[in-house]
C-alpha cells in the first residue's frame, strides 16, 4: 500500500511543479502612454512643450531601467499614468530590489589551499 501511496502523491506534484515553472510572471512592455492628451489636460500657462519634455526624458530613462524591473514591480509601475511618476515610482522599486539582492545570504566560503 505505500508503494501506491507514493505514487498518487507523485503524481499530484510533479504537475504541481511543472506548473509552476510554467505560470511565473513574464515581463511586461513598456506601456505607451498617449502623452500629449496627458500633457494637454495637466498643461499650465507655459504650455504643453515643458511637459512633452519630461515626459520624453522619464520615457527615455525608464525604457533604459525597464528591463531591470522585475515582472510583478512591472505591474505596479504600468499602474500610473505618466512617466514621470512611473519613473519615480521604478527608481524607487529597483532600489529596493538592489537591497534585497545585497540581503541575499551568500554560501559559506570554504577555504581551499
Amino acid at each position: 500500500m505505500q508503494f501506491w501511496q507514493s505514487f498518487i502523491l507523485a503524481c499530484f506534484l510533479i504537475p504541481s511543479f511543472a506548473n509552476a515553472q510554467l505560470f511565473q510572471p513574464s515581463p511586461l512592455p513598456l506601456p505607451i502612454l498617449d502623452v500629449d492628451h496627458y500633457c494637454g489636460a495637466v498643461s499650465t500657462a507655459a504650455g504643453v512643450n515643458p511637459c512633452i519634455e519630461r515626459q520624453q526624458d522619464a520615457y527615455d530613462q525608464l525604457k533604459e531601467e525597464w528591463g531591470e524591473l522585475s515582472p510583478s514591480n512591472q505591474r505596479l509601475v504600468a499602474q500610473f499614468h505618466d512617466y514621470d511618476s512611473m519613473l519615480t515610482v521604478a527608481g524607487e522599486l529597483l532600489g529596493s530590489q538592489e537591497a534585497q539582492e545585497e540581503e541575499a545570504p551568500q554560501p559559506p566560503k570554504h577555504f581551499q589551499p
